[in-house]
């Protein structure tokens, strides 16, 4: 029997190294499949814009509230449509979205009041004094059906104005209401003789119209030429005519001087809004609409809640659910409340379809600003971003994050990086980075 050796000699075979007493188990290669490495690509280039939908819609979810509860934190606006307007979907959408409300009501023109208002959840804007008959919230904001106070001087000037110099004196602007003693033209120049030296604006007590910003009212100069004959504009003239007329429904108030600015006609008076005792931040503006002026602004807005501030403590619960819209005047002295505009949410200046009848460059900016600002009174009444200013934030959020996910915005951040890391090393070794030391370790 041939061994091992003479096997291997006869075959001209050579022999290979010796097995190992414990020879490794055969390893199974595992290739990957084609729909592995398809989905790790796909998952590569879609992680950029999947990231950014994710980011946008937590953002609007956050901003918007979703989770938080209370049937106040939806806010229905009540506003007149157009003359014959008969509003359908689109419109009541567009009016959700420049009026700045969760859902729209509207009350047309010579409409009959029903025999009982509808009641809804949440907080209802009155635009209107007519409003509150239709519809009512949990909340009504601008309803002064029941407030005496309120519905006087929404239409009596004069009444604002004993209304200031009663509850915070120190705001009020001298003011004098004309009577039967300054008809004529000899009553005219009495009144004129008395005032003619600190200077005075006459205006109707039931007007509307501004006599600083809109130059629309009747001063002691005008009074000044009217009397000495001088030519003045027909509709000056008229004015003076009708004050000799009837006196009785005119106010006489101090002519205030007016500290000039970089836009002097549209910063010289402001419009602020506020309610429920605080000044609505975002809401205020000056009094022509179309043009901001911060500093001012701030500094009216500031004013005006000092005003709320010092009202005695009756007053400020008389006057939660008013809505404020005060004209501010901003004089060498300071400012100067020229009128309280107490009442509904009526301001002319958060009324984007008013504001842009004309479709001027001007009027547009005017309309701008009232969405801005109609943003602001929703948040402030709701606590939360309005779906059109949520929207806008969220998709900033997501394209930022979408951005830093993907392949061109991690290479940015990486070179950023590498950037302030540069800068910091040389700062630091040169010294003028203060870098604080950290406390030692050890015990003192």
């Amino acid at each position: 029997m041939l061994n091992k050796e003479a096997l291997i000699s006869r075959s001209g075979m050579q022999e290979g190294p010796p097995m190992p007493a414990n020879p490794p188990k055969p390893t199974k290669y595992k290739q990957k499949s084609n729909f592995s490495k398809g989905f790790a690509e796909k998952a590569k280039e879609y992680a950029a814009p999947i990231a950014g939908i994710g980011a946008t819609a937590l953002s609007y979810a956050a901003l918007r509230g979703r989770g938080a509860k209370g049937a106040r934190k939806k806010l229905t606006s009540v506003i007149q449509p157009e003359k014959g307007a008969k509003p359908g979907r689109v419109r009541k959408f567009i009016d959700k979205m420049i009026y700045g409300a969760d859902d729209i009501h509207y009350t047309p023109e010579g409409m009959a009041r029903p025999g009982r208002a509808k009641k809804i959840e949440g907080t209802v804007l009155h635009t209107t004094s007519d409003s509150p008959h239709f519809v009512k919230g949990d909340r009504n904001v601008g309803d002064i059906t029941k407030n005496r106070a309120a519905k006087r001087m929404e239409s009596d000037k004069a009444t604002e104005a004993r209304y200031i110099k009663k509850n915070a004196p120190e705001f009020a602007v001298p003011s004098k209401s004309l009577g039967s003693a300054h008809k004529g033209r000899k009553g005219l120049e009495r009144l004129h003789k008395k005032h003619k030296n600190k200077g005075y604006v006459i205006k109707p007590r039931d007007g509307f119209g501004s006599g600083v910003g809109g130059g629309g009212f009747v001063n002691s100069s005008d009074i000044e030429k009217y009397l000495a004959g001088k030519r003045l504009p027909a509709g000056k003239k008229s004015k003076i005519e009708n004050i000799m007329k009837n006196p009785k429904g005119q106010l006489l108030q101090e002519d205030l001087k007016i500290k000039k600015g970089l836009v002097t006609r549209q910063s010289r008076e402001m419009r602020v809004h506020a309610v429920g005792g605080k000044v609505i931040p975002g809401a205020s503006g000056t009094r022509a609409g179309n043009l901001e002026d911060l500093g001012r602004t701030r500094e009216a807005e500031k004013y005006f809640q000092k005003f709320l501030d010092d009202l005695p403590a009756a007053e400020k619960k008389k006057m939660e659910n008013v809505f404020w819209a005060p004209d501010i005047a901003m004089t060498k002295k300071g400012p100067k409340i020229i009128e309280l505009n107490a009442g509904d949410a009526a301001s002319g200046l958060i009324d984007p379809r008013y504001l842009t009848k004309k479709k001027g460059v001007g009027e547009l900016a005017a309309g701008g600003a009232a969405i801005r600002k109609n943003m602001a009174i929703y948040r402030a009444l709701t606590g939360r971003d309005h779906a059109l200013v949520a929207g806008g934030k969220a998709l900033g959020a997501g394209g930022a994050v979408a951005y830093g996910t993907s392949e061109a915005g991690q290479k940015k951040i990486k070179k950023g990086k590498k950037k302030v890391k540069k800068a910091y090393k040389e700062y630091k070794k040169e010294g003028k980075l203060p870098i604080p030391s950290l406390p030692s370790r050890q015990s003192n």
